[in-house]
């Protein structure tokens, strides 16, 4: 939660953003290897089935959101990342945060996250119900940033 009021709360996009990534890291890896899908499918059990998309799906903002990422930590490029990117990472943030906290006997660990974002994203593969899925997961559209470009 530190991260995220961080985030909010910083005047550059570029280290807004950067605060937010790192709070979905803290939050949804559990493994050094396979962070991006660790994330992707953590995302989605978050925020997937309940997020109004403005257009694009959760998980396709999320990977564009992660390469612009990847491109400035290992990279140091930061000119592509937009006050969007930053907002729609805290907004995942705030989201992942809020359900994670009004589910705490589902979500006692990271490695439970993991354990039902795998589960989900295999019934969804496979195309059948999904009876993991945590009842009334939020998503809310309501973060906004101090940040400016």
């Amino acid at each position: 939660m530190v991260l995220l009021g961080k985030s909010l709360t910083e005047a550059s996009t570029e280290v807004a953003f950067l605060l937010a990534c790192i709070g979905l890291e803290t939050l949804l890896v559990c493994t050094e290897s396979g962070q991006r899908e660790q994330m992707r499918k953590a995302v989605f059990l978050f925020s997937g089935l309940n997020h109004a998309s403005r257009g694009k799906p959760i998980e396709d903002q999320f990977n564009e959101a992660y390469d612009k990422r990847c491109r400035f930590v290992h990279r140091g490029e930061s000119d592509d990342i937009q006050l969007a990117d930053a907002r729609i990472v805290q907004e995942i943030l705030f989201n992942v945060i809020a359900n994670i906290a009004t589910h705490t006997e589902q979500f006692r660990s990271k490695q439970a996250v993991a354990d039902v974002a795998r589960q989900i994203a295999a019934a969804r593969e496979l195309g059948i119900e999904n009876k993991y899925w945590p009842k009334k997961m939020l998503y809310r559209h309501c973060v906004t940033t101090t940040a400016k470009r």
